[in-house]
């Protein structure tokens, strides 16, 4: 009869992921509107002072970042969690006090396959993106 994994050990886990992600959510959003919150602020008082900015900072300002950037950038950072992922799943698997941990260790590979897949395609974004602007 094949051993059930310890449902502790794979909730605890998979709440601190849950917990990771929702703290990263937030820290963009909160700091995205901090800084939206100051670049109006400059703006404002650029006008109040009787300058007006240059039609390239105007650009800069309602556009934001390159997303050609930011596909490599997100592109990198979910290929780097997804072979984080893999190695915690072989760390796990070979760890014999905890009961079931084999079909854990291969259950993480598996959960990897996500940010993995989606920053294959972040990567192909960026690459898509670089050729058409040449």
């Amino acid at each position: 009869m094949e051993e059930q994994p310890n449902m502790t050990f794979v909730l605890a886990v998979s709440t601190l992921g849950i917990i990771l992600v929702a703290i990263l959510a937030w820290t963009r959003r909160y700091f995205g509107a901090k800084r939206r919150k100051e670049i109006q602020k400059t703006i404002r008082l650029a006008f109040q002072e009787g300058h007006s900015p240059s039609p390239d900072a105007i650009r800069a300002i309602a556009f934001g970042e390159d997303e050609s950037r930011n596909d490599l950038r997100w592109g990198i950072v979910l290929i780097s969690v997804a072979i984080g992922l893999i190695v915690f799943g072989g760390v796990i698997q070979y760890m014999p006090e905890i009961e079931g941990s084999e079909s854990m260790g291969w259950l993480f590979v598996g959960i990897a396959a996500f940010p993995g897949c989606l920053g294959i395609a972040r990567l192909v974004l960026h690459s898509m993106e670089s050729r058409r602007r040449k």
